[in-house]
């Protein structure tokens, strides 16, 4: 009796730190990461918080020769008058890396050394565009490892007659 007791609580032991260490090995693994998207003006003025434990998608993807990234991150959210509203953001960087990328303003010619597209898509009704701000990748990774930074800018639909001034930032999990 006496040596199943030396045997037992050594093994119990050992076969908790092995399923501790796994469980918090398994959530760093399950880090998509997450983004915040902070509309300033008109009707969806708000928060939008996105991460995988409420359900948003985040996704990062490099071009094969490193011409540009797409990242991207969506959600459904409740605003304040009981409606539900899909928000998707949509991000590309030409060239892929980190750095400052500039919105690109179609009513001028200079094309930007290095530019950014964000396109933010409302309920699949409407789809605004990116014409003026930034994009600040502070750190992008390889395999991985997370893509890091924040963005600013005004958006227009494609008419111009809505305009929203966002903000916002992510930290977007790469697995390739």
């Amino acid at each position: 009796m006496e040596i199943m007791k030396r045997i037992v609580a050594p093994t119990i032991f050992f076969l908790l730190s092995i399923v501790l260490s796994f469980s918090a090995r398994a959530q760093s693994l399950a880090d998509f990461g997450n983004a915040k998207l902070v509309i300033e003006s008109g009707d969806l003025k708000g928060e939008y918080f996105y991460s995988m434990e409420n359900g948003a998608p985040l996704s990062f993807t490099e071009d094969a020769d490193r011409d540009h990234a797409d990242f991207s991150f969506e959600s459904d959210f409740d605003n304040k008058k009981g409606e539900t509203h899909w928000l998707q953001c949509i991000f590309r960087i030409l060239p892929a890396g980190s750095g400052t990328y500039l919105f690109k303003d179609p009513a001028t010619s200079k094309d930007p050394p290095k530019e950014a597209q964000l396109s933010l898509n409302i309920d699949n009704k409407t789809v605004l565009n990116a014409y003026a701000g930034d994009v600040q990748i502070t750190n992008y990774p390889g395999g991985g490892g997370y893509l890091i930074g924040s963005f600013s800018g005004t958006l227009y639909n494609i008419s111009r007659s809505v305009s929203y001034k966002v903000s916002g930032e992510f930290k977007i999990k790469r697995l390739q």
